[in-house]
């Protein structure tokens, strides 16, 4: 039984290959294929939903989001999720579903016809807003196109995170200690300006970034769990990454670019990899392994 329409109520290794620029350029392509080449029109529609939170155990969202204006922030712990959504009717039609019996949410836009988005700032007013409940562990899913997205994850009990982005501005914050385990958190990006904040809240096993062009602020700083050692995969081609490390974690860094400049600044070679010089008496580390070609890498510690 699906439940929730639209005004309702119940509402890394060695030996991996040098990633090339051509393999990760048509991200921002594919994440923005399948929508009507428009320009905007002005029949905005506004619609909104909510469920209350029933001992749920679970809840699979996925967030698929075009283009405009997109939040996400945590929101009261007896309300599973609440959104409210403004979409532009003669071009998508509104997406909002929940399965009781999968846990499954789905919200966002759905577009009509066939081709790319052209967006234009200021002329596509779309904008979704959703807060999900924090006592209830997450696994989130978010595709999102065009525009601007912040995204606040922190204080939620995250499971998994997986987070596609096409030609947007995006900001991802974890201000919080995630209250949960968490086994992976994925971003695969296309054209795009990606700047997080304190990744180590969500103390994840495993962060991976796939980038293509653009501008990315990975933050590793925050809360990570003590006594663990997590990985963080990295995969960039044309742009730039700073990668902000906490100074109480120790780090390995396993390097492999392609005409990149990278700033190695508190780290130690030893033989391939690079090392932090509190590796080896540090109780919680990071394994970092980067891919890059054709930008810069730097690095900024954080007390």
């Amino acid at each position: 039984m699906v439940i929730g329409r639209p005004g309702q109520a119940d509402r890394g290794e060695k030996g991996k290959r040098m990633i090339r620029p051509s393999a990760v350029l048509p991200i921002a392509t594919v994440l923005l294929a399948g929508f009507a080449s428009v320009a905007p029109a002005q029949d905005y529609r506004t619609t909104s939903g909510s469920r209350q939170r029933r001992g749920e155990t679970e809840l699979r969202a996925n967030i698929e989001f075009a283009v405009g204006e997109l939040r996400i922030a945590p929101g009261a712990a007896g309300t599973l999720y609440r959104y409210d959504l403004m979409y532009d009717a003669e071009h998508f039609d509104p997406i909002a579903s929940y399965n009781p019996e999968t846990h499954r949410l789905r919200v966002g836009v759905d577009g009509r016809g066939h081709g790319d988005i052209r967006y234009r700032e200021r002329e596509w007013k779309q904008r979704l807003d959703l807060a999900l409940s924090p006592a209830t562990p997450l696994a989130l899913n978010l595709t999102f196109g065009a525009g601007t997205a912040d995204v606040e994850l922190g204080d939620l009990s995250l499971t998994a995170v997986e987070i596609k982005g096409g030609a947007s501005e995006t900001t991802i914050r974890v201000s919080q200690p995630n209250r949960v385990t968490c086994r992976t958190f994925t971003m695969e990006v296309g054209a795009i300006d990606l700047t997080t904040e304190k990744l180590g809240n969500a103390r994840c096993e495993r962060i991976t970034l796939k980038g293509a062009a653009g501008s990315v602020v990975l933050d590793l700083t925050g809360d990570w769990a003590e006594g663990t050692t997590s990985q963080v995969d990295i995969a960039v081609g044309l742009g730039s990454v700073t990668l902000r490390l906490p100074e109480s974690v120790g780090v390995e860094a396993d390097v492999e670019r392609f005409l990149v400049n990278f700033d190695r600044s508190g780290l130690l070679r030893r033989g391939a990899n690079y090392y932090s010089a509190n590796w080896d008496t540090a109780k919680t580390k990071l394994r970092i392994n980067v891919q890059a070609a054709l930008g810069d890498i730097d690095v900024e510690w954080v007390k």
